[in-house]
């Protein structure tokens, strides 16, 4: 749950991730029945009567199922939960008000600017830096819009942006962040050092011996 609904993912994302572990929620239901308050699982089902059964084509329990652990994760992590709406709300009123800044939270600040004759949306990060959404436009649903690079076909096209997204770019940004600060550190280190990167790891590569320990590099 905390893969698929970190970043504001609902029932696909569970199915996503479902789908990759070879199994189905329904399999499941029994345990969620027990596990969860019987609220949740009431909230699940006035939504699949809602709105639900209309955006799927999967087994009412089955949905049930995924909304109910979706529902019970928001609740668990409302922070999490007010940031993506905190963020979402900064960058639509940036956009409505350009040249003005608007913080989301006590780290995040979003605006837009004019660069060169085109519109950015900026998210400013702790560092400093920034990240850079390209023509950002709301549409006639107020949803917020930008132009980018699809990783799949690597293709220009229109996105749609919300804030879970926001929230997954910026913490993927501050990861970042600190991985690179930590590789200076660890490079000007006598005792340390490091030889490469994987993802979100620094590697180091050392002779065997008793004086040197994951304890040592970690805290290094």
């Amino acid at each position: 749950p905390d893969l698929a609904l970190g970043y504001q993912g609902g029932v696909d994302a569970l199915q996503s991730m479902a789908k990759n572990y070879g199994i189905q929620m329904l399999d499941y239901w029994p345990t969620i029945c027990q596990s969860l308050n019987f609220s949740y699982i009431l909230k699940a089902e006035e939504n699949f009567d809602a709105w639900g059964h209309k955006r799927t084509e999967l087994d009412r329990i089955e949905w049930i199922a995924c909304e109910s652990v979706k529902v019970a994760w928001r609740a668990r992590h409302p922070a999490i939960a007010s940031m993506w709406y905190a963020c979402e709300d900064a960058a639509r009123t940036a956009i409505l008000n350009p040249e003005t800044i608007q913080k989301a939270g006590d780290h995040l600040a979003f605006g837009c600017v004019k660069h060169k004759g085109q519109r950015w949306l900026l998210c400013k990060m702790p560092s400093g830096n920034c990240l850079t959404y390209f023509a950002p436009w709301l549409d006639e649903d107020d949803k917020i819009n930008c132009m980018g690079m699809n990783n799949t076909t690597r293709q220009w096209e229109h996105q749609t942006l919300y804030g879970g997204k926001f929230m997954e770019n910026a913490c993927q940004s501050y990861s970042r962040d600190i991985l690179a600060h930590n590789m200076s550190e660890m490079r000007n280190s006598n005792e340390v050092g490091f030889v490469l990167t994987v993802h979100d790891e620094s590697i180091s590569e050392q002779d065997e011996n008793d004086q040197y320990t994951i304890e040592q590099f970690t805290h290094d």
